[in-house]
């Protein structure tokens, strides 16, 4: 009797959810997103990730309605100015950066388009793409997040990234973190190529949701995919070639 009166309430509970979300499709996550760092050779094939922190964290948000969604540094974030290390013998140095530009992800899922405005080198540029398509298998295995429940899926994106997802059918949206996207529901945590990086929600807000913060970005240089890419290759170029091969240059 236990058993049924329990599956009884837990149906309960899941109906009212999925009815909560059929009326709107608009909602407000917090993410926590951590990148770990490589290992990473100096001098002479020497190992300096000791002198490294084991990984960089930042805290997102995202906003979406419907198919569209923007994901941006949240107003919690902790300000961090940028660090730099340098061996006893000056023989290399390391150093990190923090842009100080806002960074937004626009996502279209209608229109399969990816408009990401952020900072690169003191200047801010705004990159339109094609939203990539990501491979999913969706699993069997289930967990419960955040009082969700979650299911599990894997999949690889046109980078050749491998990725794991944890979404959540109770709300109906194919959206995620970042331009992580397409499962039939809303994706809680991420980890791609082992944990290399990860996101994790936090918490959801599904009332007294701004979705007019929900607008493509306009506030830099347009450019696109190509162009953006070859302007990073050329300025870490300059950069080295400036400070010397030993640098190294790390940007969250």
């Amino acid at each position: 009797m236990k058993t049924l009166m329990k599956t009884i309430v837990t149906s309960i509970a899941l109906i009212s959810s999925i009815s909560l979300f059929g009326q709107t499709q608009t909602a407000q996550v917090e993410y926590t997103q951590i990148i770990k760092m490589d290992k990473i050779e100096g001098p002479a094939g020497m190992d300096i990730s000791d002198l490294l922190p084991e990984s960089m964290s930042t805290n997102k948000t995202l906003i979406f309605d419907g198919h569209q969604s923007v994901y941006v540094d949240s107003e919690n974030q902790e300000e961090e100015g940028d660090t730099e290390l340098e061996s006893d013998d000056g023989s290399f140095r390391i150093k990190f950066m923090r842009e100080e530009l806002t960074e937004i992800i626009y996502v279209n899922l209608a229109e399969k388009k990816k408009v990401h405005q952020h900072g690169f080198m003191g200047k801010s540029f705004v990159v339109s793409d094609e939203l990539s398509i990501i491979k999913w298998k969706i699993g069997s295995e289930k967990i419960s997040y955040l009082g969700y429940e979650c299911t599990k899926a894997t999949g690889e994106n046109t980078e050749g990234d491998n990725i794991v997802a944890w979404f959540s059918p109770q709300i109906p949206v194919q959206c995620g973190p970042a331009s992580y996207h397409g499962l039939p529901g809303l994706i809680l945590m991420v980890s791609v190529n082992d944990g290399k990086r990860e996101v994790k929600a936090t918490a959801v807000q599904i009332e007294n949701i701004k979705i007019e913060n929900i607008k493509i970005p306009n506030d830099g240089k347009k450019v696109t995919a190509e162009e953006f890419k070859k302007i990073e290759e050329d300025k870490i170029k300059e950069m080295q070639e400036q400070h010397g091969e030993n640098s190294f240059i790390f940007r969250n």
